[in-house]
């Protein structure tokens, strides 16, 4: 870029205006359009902004409803519940109570700091108070903010410290001052009710705007959850924006893959407004696929390698712990070569993925049909034919693919229940032959255990 025809500088708030430090690749501002003439009335800076600000509050508050999103890959949490009752809800451990009741609150840099005194009604602690009232005192409460505390004595920063410690090592005596000067603001009915509130509260700042939220989630969350979940840090930006997006969505009740409904009353209506407002781990997986992330069921660690419909058909074919260990990973291998050349992508090769997972198909009915005994298992003498048929055939993909991404795509056929190696059986739930033996063995090692020996025996 020619440097006449544009300047590039990183902007700082302070006050009604900017400094400017140049050199710092941030924002490129055109000549053309900075000096752009609006006529009169419309060249100043707006006097009232209400819009741009509401839209900054509601990107802060997506990105960090986003960031709760990919946590759902890597820790217990099976859905989180946007804009129902707070601004949103995350689960216990699986889903159980206690919930975190969560209120986000934006505020610009030239308001200053939060002191204790905002925080009753602009910083909405008092709804914040009514909707744990609400639920009954069941959940805990969570207040996240992009600026920082007032600095001082009997200040937000010190109540923000005291709050975040260990509840063995909270300050119980500045906790209670704390809640006699928060009490008449929040509508609490007692002392001792405004000292529980805050014991089940938790407040921090994540620092930064709707702007540098985004690279901090990106950098901070989303690419580590990645890395761990064996899918390219390059694909980091991609997810961040498919997981703003359906927030954005969940938030305003919408759902794809529901049909809107404007006739429902009470419950009803109730439950199906929760429902679309609610992002299951399922759900977001599925929004990731849609969007090109190479990432499947098998690599999220809850729902592990053991607990996917492809591993319990696996073992439900009698297919040995090799087979069943390796078949994640190869899958992950040809996931990341479909995602790259799927239909909605332009390519002269779109079509081949489709090829490729038919002449598969074709490959597995055939070698089912050699194979299959309704005397005894077959799963094994079907996985040696089928590889056999597929090493044989001279194909010649289009697409860099060989054995190994081959094989990946007959575990993804065997995960969407495209590929059996066995009888049929619900894929949600082990196979009753292969769960019965299981409980068997548990009972086996409950009545004989392994005596390891040691010191202490």
């Amino acid at each position: 870029m020619e440097q006449g025809a544009a300047r590039t500088c990183a902007r700082r708030r302070t006050g009604d205006g900017h400094t400017v430090r140049r050199g710092i690749n941030v924002l490129c501002v055109h000549d053309e359009t900075a000096k752009l003439p609006l006529g009169p009335g419309l060249s100043e800076r707006p006097v009232e902004d209400r819009g741009h600000e509401t839209a900054k509050w509601y990107a802060y508050q997506y990105a960090c409803t986003a960031r709760e999103c990919f946590a759902m890959l890597t820790k217990p949490r099976p859905w989180v519940l946007c804009e129902w009752h707070t601004d949103y809800v995350c689960p216990g451990p699986d889903g159980a109570q206690p919930h975190v009741l969560v209120s986000v609150k934006h505020r610009s840099q030239d308001q200053g700091a939060w002191g204790l005194a905002d925080l009753p009604y602009k910083g909405g602690f008092k709804v914040l108070f009514e909707r744990w009232i609400a639920s009954e005192k069941s959940n805990t409460c969570l207040w996240v903010t992009n600026n920082g505390f007032k600095i001082g004595a009997n200040q937000a920063r010190e109540l923000a410290k005291n709050l975040s410690a260990k509840p063995e090592l909270r300050d119980t005596e500045a906790l209670k001052w704390y809640a006699k000067n928060l009490q008449p603001a929040i509508g609490s009915s007692s002392l001792d009710e405004t000292v529980d509130f805050l014991s089940a509260l938790t407040m921090y700042s994540t620092g930064g705007d709707e702007h540098s939220m985004r690279a901090l989630v990106i950098e901070d969350t989303v690419r580590p959850a990645l890395a761990r979940l064996g899918v390219r840090p390059g694909f980091a930006r991609a997810a961040y924006d498919a997981a703003f997006n359906l927030v954005d969505e969940a938030v305003r009740g919408l759902n794809p893959h529901e049909p809107d409904v404007d006739w429902m009353v009470g419950d009803d209506l109730a439950d199906h407004s929760k429902g679309v407002r609610m992002i299951t781990r399922a759900r977001f997986l599925r929004r990731l696929q849609d969007s090109g992330i190479p990432i499947t069921s098998d690599a999220i660690d809850e729902q592990s390698a053991s607990s996917t419909a492809m591993s319990r058909k696996l073992r439900a074919g009698m297919l040995g712990p090799t087979v069943v260990s390796a078949a994640p990973r190869l899958r992950q291998r040809w996931y990341e070569i479909e995602v790259s050349f799927r239909p909605d992508v332009p390519s002269p090769f779109a079509d081949e993925v489709g090829r490729i997972r038919a002449e598969i198909l074709h490959h597995a009915l055939v070698a089912e049909t050699r194979t299959r005994r309704t005397e005894a298992p077959y799963g094994p003498q079907m996985h040696m034919e089928l590889s056999q048929l597929i090493s044989a055939a001279h194909s010649s993909p289009k697409i860099p693919v060989g054995m190994p991404e081959l094989m990946g795509c007959v575990y993804q056929l065997t995960d969407e229940c495209k590929i059996w190696w066995s009888d049929e059986f619900d894929p949600q739930h082990e196979a009753p032959w292969i769960a019965g033996s299981r409980s068997g063995s548990q009972h086996m090692q409950l009545e004989f255990p392994v005596f390891h020996g040691g010191a202490n025996a």
